[in-house]
């Protein structure tokens, strides 16, 4: 993944990286704090792909 020199991409993924890691949801593309997640399995992601 090129991220070049853009800050504010490297702190968009920290931030999916924490998320994942303190409530194991997982983060769609383009994702940023306070946005909705997933659960990891077949179910949260329907969910998730039906509201969105």
């Amino acid at each position: 993944m090129p991220l070049g020199r853009n800050v504010g991409e490297y702190i968009r993924l920290v931030d999916a990286l924490t998320h994942v890691q303190e409530k194991g949801e997982v983060c769609p593309a383009n994702w940023e704090e306070g946005k909705e997640a997933m659960a990891p399995n077949a179910k949260g992601t329907a969910a998730y792909l039906a509201a969105n």
